[in-house]
C-alpha cells in the first residue's frame, strides 16, 4: 500500500466509527490488528495519526475514560482520544488522499496545456506587432515627414529592438529543453 492508501484508510476507519463512540482511545486504534497490518508497525501507525491531526482530520485531545454510568474513571488517568473532525469527515466523503493526487495530476496536465496555448499567443501577438508597427512608422513619416533624414536608421533601430523583444519573450515562455541521456 501506498502512503495515501494508508492514509486514507485510517481516515476510513475513524469515518466508519464516528457513530459509535465521540471518539476512539488511541491504543484501541494502536491494538486494531488490521491498522497495523496495513501501517506494518506501530510507529508507522504514530506518524500517520499525527499526519491527520496537523491536515486539521483527526482532533486528538487528552480525557478520562467513562464508566458505563457515564461517569468519568480518574483512577486510570488520562487518555489520549481521537475523532474525526468535520473537515475530515468531508475530505473523506471527497476521496481522501488518493483523490487529491489525481485532481493535482489533472492540474498540473491543464496548467501545461495552458503554457502552450499562451506561447501560441505570444507568437501571434509578436508576428502581428511587427508589422503594424512598422507600418504605423511609416505612416506617421508620410503624413508628418517625422524622422527627416534620420528615418530610415530610427526604422532599423525600431525593428531590431521589436525583434529581440519578440525574441526574448519567446525564449522566456518556452520550457527548458531537457538533456537527452547517454
Amino acid at each position: 500500500m501506498t502512503a495515501r492508501q494508508q492514509l486514507d484508510a485510517l481516515l476510513q476507519y475513524l469515518y466508519d466509527r464516528k457513530d459509535v463512540a465521540r471518539a476512539i482511545d488511541i491504543e484501541v486504534i494502536k491494538s486494531d490488528v488490521g491498522l497495523l497490518k496495513m501501517a506494518d508497525n506501530n510507529s508507522g501507525l504514530e506518524r500517520m495519526l499525527i499526519k491527520l491531526r496537523d491536515d486539521k482530520h483527526l482532533q486528538m485531545y487528552p480525557d478520562y475514560p467513562l464508566l458505563p454510568d457515564g461517569k468519568k474513571d480518574m483512577s486510570k488517568g488520562l487518555l489520549t482520544y481521537c475523532s474525526i473532525t468535520f473537515d475530515g469527515r468531508l475530505f473523506y466523503e471527497n476521496g481522501g488522499y488518493t483523490q487529491e493526487e489525481i485532481k493535482n495530476a489533472s492540474e498540473n496536465d491543464r496548467i501545461k496545456a495552458n503554457e502552450k496555448a499562451i506561447l501560441l499567443l505570444t507568437f501571434v501577438l509578436s508576428v502581428v506587432t511587427l508589422p503594424t508597427g512598422l507600418a504605423s512608422l511609416a505612416d506617421l513619416y508620410h503624413k508628418y515627414n517625422w524622422f527627416q533624414s534620420g528615418f530610415w536608421w530610427t526604422l532599423i533601430a525600431v525593428v531590431v529592438v521589436l525583434c529581440w523583444l519578440t525574441t526574448y519573450l519567446i525564449w522566456r515562455l518556452l520550457p527548458p529543453r531537457k538533456q537527452r541521456k547517454q
